[in-house]
C-alpha cells in the first residue's frame, strides 16, 4: 500500500457513511478507522491525510484538540463519480 491507496481508503470513508459536500468525518469514525490499521498503515495515515488535502478533497480544522476532516466539492466529485 502506498500514500494514494490510503488516501483513497480514507476517502471511502466518506462515502460508505453517505457525506455530502461540507460533511464532517466523526472523530470516532476516523479513530476507528486509525485503530484498525497495521502498523506500516498508520505510518502511512498522515501523509495520506495531507495528500488528499492538497489534492483538495478534504479540509482540515483543529478543534479542540482534534482534527475535524470535511469533504469538499471536488472529494465529493472524485468518491462519487470515480
Amino acid at each position: 500500500m502506498d500514500k494514494k491507496e490510503m488516501g483513497d481508503k480514507i476517502m471511502l470513508l466518506f462515502k460508505e457513511h453517505n457525506y455530502k459536500v461540507g460533511g464532517v468525518l466523526l472523530p470516532q469514525i476516523i479513530l476507528k478507522f486509525y485503530q484498525d490499521l497495521s502498523p506500516p498503515e498508520k505510518e502511512l495515515f498522515e501523509p495520506a491525510v495531507h495528500d488528499i488535502e492538497s489534492r483538495n478533497f478534504i479540509t482540515i480544522k483543529s478543534v479542540i484538540g482534534s482534527e475535524q476532516y470535511r469533504l469538499t466539492q471536488a472529494g465529493y466529485d472524485y468518491i462519487y463519480n470515480a
